[in-house]
């Protein structure tokens, strides 16, 4: 029995740290490497050696779903027979897409057998705690000068070379900061509703909180917001819960207004209240009916995976043709062709149906698993990974947050934990 429980502890340490190494990748950029597409690559790389060393340290099979091997259809085909027409105008990016989708889709696929025991385990929260405070950490650095420690261009933290950080942490983007300081407050909280030592996982999501509110990031208060009706719908004690969710908040909010009254340096960030009183969803709009007019135009295989900006500038005249008062806000936005800023417009766009097919699998395969709960009154361990899913995906809605390889990774481990072995359920 000793030896048993020895070896899972190794497996865990061992799995734990890889996933570890695969949360410091961030820091690569621009701090290592100055191409994003190397940092991709070592998230990937990281993240499948995980994935690798989940399967074959694990006693089970994978058993991968039909809807899994739907998906992977229906991603590959459009542009499979785009290339085969010659008819993308940039082939590397289409098969760069399709690769990252592959990679994605291993992680799934060799992560089930232990991904939703990984992500019900309190070492996988406490571990997301210490990450997620070493990058709020990293942010509040990114503040003052301290070029000194690098006294070249070549050398580590370029983020201290006449940039303003505004509190993105290494992700270099509010928006990745946020999202992913939303997913580990989520798993604290997601551990807070079955401890019975809730305060002191109350306590580790303030200073996340605190750092989700200094990125200024509308779309993380709207995840975050959703992750807390989440967590209270499925919490058995929603009032006592909801109280220490609403003090950690309130503690996190005094910490934010302290932080942002001191003039740190000049490169300090924007108040949360006045980006979302002065936010307009026009920039929006105008890329959503971009995408939507692309789609139109190529209904069936799309234009190939990652060729938006081949189109784009077509997708914004003719939605300025149509909407000509979104000229002034087309004006302000030189980069408004590059993405779709929703996960759905984006597959439509580049995938055609056959796109728009594979993002309603997965849309479908969490809304049947969504309804089996509600039916039964009843959950089991793979709310962690549906949980996630859902914020990593209502992300995608409004931002482009799955376009990035950090981020399909951890989708990739989230739906892994929904199709995973179930050991326990629990009573609502």
């Amino acid at each position: 029995m000793n030896r048993v429980i020895q070896k899972y502890s190794l497996n865990q340490i061992i799995t734990l740290s890889i996933w570890c190494l695969f949360f410091i990748t961030p820091f690569l950029s621009p701090n290592i490497f100055q191409a994003p597409t190397a940092v991709g690559l070592m998230a990937f790389s990281t993240a499948l050696f995980a994935a690798g060393w989940m399967n074959i340290s694990s006693e089970h099979d994978a058993h991968i779903s039909l809807w899994a091997w739907l998906f992977l259809l229906l991603y590959l085909f459009p542009t499979a027979i785009l290339l085969l027409q010659g008819n993308v105008n940039s082939p590397w990016q289409a098969l760069k897409q399709c690769l990252y989708l592959a990679a994605a889709w291993l992680i799934y696929a060799m992560a089930i057998p232990q991904a939703s025991s990984l992500l019900k385990s309190p070492y996988w929260a406490a571990l997301l705690a210490i990450i997620a405070h070493v990058y709020v950490i990293y942010a509040l650095l990114q503040t003052f000068d301290l070029s000194f420690l690098a006294p070249n261009k070549d050398a580590l933290f370029l983020v201290w070379f006449d940039q303003k950080s505004y509190y993105t942490g290494p992700f270099m983007q509010r928006n990745m900061q946020s999202l992913f300081l939303v997913v580990c407050i989520a798993f604290l909280w997601m551990q807070m509703i079955k401890s019975y030592t809730r305060w002191v996982w109350n306590i580790a999501a303030i200073l996340p909180l605190c750092g989700l509110l200094l990125t200024a990031s509308r779309s993380g208060i709207l995840i975050l917001s959703i992750a807390i009706i989440c967590i209270l719908l499925i919490s058995k004690k929603r009032l006592y819960d909801a109280a220490l969710i609403l003090l950690s908040i309130i503690l996190a909010w005094l910490l934010y207004t302290w932080i942002i009254s001191i003039p740190i340096t000049e490169t300090s960030g924007t108040d949360i209240i006045e980006r979302i009183e002065t936010s307009s969803v026009l920039p929006r709009i105008l890329i959503w009916v971009m995408s939507f007019n692309i789609f139109l135009s190529h209904p069936w295989f799309g234009i190939g995976w990652g060729n938006l900006p081949a189109h784009g500038m077509d997708g914004i005249a003719m939605a300025l043709s149509t909407y000509p008062s979104l000229e002034e806000t087309a004006s302000t936005m030189p980069y408004a062709h590059v993405w779709s800023h929703n996960i759905i417009l984006q597959f439509l766009a580049e995938g055609g149906v056959w796109g728009g097919a594979a993002i309603f699998v997965i849309l479908i395969a969490l809304g049947k698993q969504a309804w089996k709960w509600i039916v039964t009154q009843a959950y089991d361990e793979h709310i962690y990974g549906w949980l996630i899913s859902v914020l990593i995906l209502a992300h995608g809605m409004v931002s482009i947050s799955l376009m990035q390889p950090f981020f399909m990774c951890l989708l990739a481990l989230s739906l892994s934990a929904c199709s995973s072995p179930i050991v326990k359920k629990v009573k609502l």
